[in-house]
């Protein structure tokens, strides 16, 4: 187990990512938690799923966004988990770590593990799910899959698969959001949201559908908006 520290601009108040690994039927797999040693025992859980990421390596940008994203969560409360995904996920970038659609199963157990390992440690209630990227992929595809897990909420993007309608008929929490300047993702994740509303989702009820000036890069401005919708 390793901590990377990272502080806010004055670098007051300090906090650290603290690298954990799992050994998971033989394969050794890699978490970061964001630890905050001033803050009360959590009582909610984030796990985040990073976009593609080169060289087979988290960069030191990412876990800047990850301590980003684990300051905004832990002001609500909310303890943050950071999987690695895995080589060899997306067939046009197989040397990129990733999610789907080639690991997708590996990565299912994976975020089980994780669950259950921070469970042993920490009163955990609802636990909510995000991605970019190839991890909003991976997000919608454990919305429409049967998973051993259930989630709060669903929080996408820049990516995804349009969403199934439960037989059910029960309507999960959903943000999705997508750069205007997205060229790759924007039309099709517009045509998701407007799906999700011809199939019954309500802005404001079970779904928030955002529109980012932005092209294809990770936007944390409406986080915090989106935690407080999928746990009140």
């Amino acid at each position: 187990m390793s901590g990377i520290t990272l502080g806010d601009g004055d670098h007051t108040n300090k906090t650290t990512l603290v690298e954990k690994k799992l050994s998971i039927k033989g394969e050794e797999r890699t978490y970061f938690i964001y630890d905050d040693c001033c803050s009360e025992s959590p009582h909610n859980l984030f796990i985040f799923f990073h976009g593609l990421e080169g060289a087979g390596k988290i960069s030191t940008d990412t876990q800047r966004q990850y301590s980003l994203v684990g300051q905004i969560a832990m002001s609500k409360n909310i303890l943050s988990i950071f999987p690695v995904g895995l080589v060899d996920s997306l067939p046009s970038q197989p040397n990129s770590l990733g999610w789907t659609p080639n690991t997708f199963e590996k990565n299912v157990c994976f975020v089980s593990h994780i669950i259950e390992e921070t469970r042993k440690t920490s009163k955990i209630g609802s636990v909510i799910i995000g991605g970019f990227s190839n991890g909003a992929y991976f997000v919608s595809e454990l919305l429409n899959k049967q998973v051993p897990e259930s989630f709060t909420g669903y929080w996408m993007q820049g990516g995804g698969y349009p969403i199934r309608e439960n037989d059910d008929s029960k309507k999960e929490r959903i943000a999705i959001e997508i750069g205007v300047l997205d060229k790759w993702h924007f039309e099709h994740i517009q045509a998701i949201s407007l799906n999700l509303k011809d199939k019954g989702w309500i802005e404001g009820e079970n779904l928030h559908y955002r529109e980012l000036n932005v092209g294809h890069v990770l936007n944390l401005s409406n986080l915090d908006t989106h935690l407080d919708f999928f746990i009140n």
